[in-house]
């Protein structure tokens, strides 16, 4: 719990755990070198900020860290209507919280309740109507639980756990992505195993095709070859015995010539001793 009391203009805000944490005014609607906006949270009571315009006025409360707020506590005089809002981002995005009519007085002392679970950074007062033409803002008292920031060393934790976290992950994707590959080049030797089988098959029923096709083809030769060899040797033998007829035809005509020669000699020869 945030006790928190104003000592100091840098808005010292001691805690019961021997933490503190700081407050600071960013925005006042209004400005009097006398009594500047820093009063409001230097703690004491006897000095104040007022204002110097018309109505609204407004004052803006930074926190040194978030806090889960418990109680909004402010001393002022001359109030008649003052809504507070908070902020956990921003000087720009503020929700409202509560808001308040007050009674007049001497002093004013508002306490604001808060809604559970309200996280805060900034605070915003908006004084929309006062009881005379200007008012006072004399102190500030805001109590809560500190949201404590994760360490240097926490955080350091938490990121080393992420990067495990992602690294892990990103090991499991790429494991996953291997088995993808390393299945898709199974299938790829697969299929080509067999693309190479189917080939392979191919290459040797071409290569006995044509074996084939060279022994027939061999085959048809030697046949051609063995049938000129028949037909040569036929019309050699047909020659031989052609050759043979003519001799011996020559040799009878060649006897029968020297037969003839024979006769007509003789004939000759008994004509000549019959002449004489």
């Amino acid at each position: 719990m945030i006790s928190t009391e104003i000592e100091t203009d840098t808005i010292t805000s001691s805690v019961n755990e021997g933490k503190q944490f700081k407050m600071k005014v960013l925005m006042a609607t209004s400005l009097d070198s006398r009594h500047g906006m820093e009063n409001i949270v230097d703690g004491r009571i006897n000095t104040f900020w007022i204002s110097t315009g018309l109505f609204p006025q407004e004052i803006i409360i930074a926190l040194s860290s978030s806090v889960l707020l418990k109680t909004v506590t402010l001393t002022t005089m001359k109030v008649n209507h003052v809504i507070l809002e908070s902020s956990n981002t921003n000087i720009k995005e503020f929700k409202t919280l509560n808001s308040q009519e007050i009674q007049d007085g001497t002093i004013q002392t508002t306490s604001f309740s808060i809604p559970p679970d309200t996280k805060a950074k900034y605070l915003k007062f908006i004084f929309k109507k006062g009881y005379a033409d200007f008012i006072t803002v004399h102190k500030l008292n805001v109590t809560g639980d500190p949201i404590l920031e994760p360490t240097k060393e926490k955080t350091s934790k938490l990121k080393t756990k992420s990067d495990h976290k992602i690294s892990e992950e990103s090991k499991d994707k790429i494991l996953v992505r291997q088995n993808i590959d390393s299945s898709s080049s199974i299938k790829i030797n697969k299929s080509s195993s067999n693309t190479s089988s189917l080939l392979d098959v191919n290459n040797i029923t071409s290569r006995h095709h044509s074996k084939k096709s060279i022994k027939d083809e061999d085959n048809n030769l030697t046949d051609i070859a063995s049938e000129l060899q028949s037909h040569t040797s036929s019309r050699r033998e047909s020659r031989k015995l052609s050759k043979t007829s003519n001799h011996s035809t020559e040799g009878s005509s060649s006897g029968h010539h020297s037969k003839s020669k024979i006769k007509s000699s003789k004939l000759k020869e008994n004509i000549i001793t019959d002449d004489n």
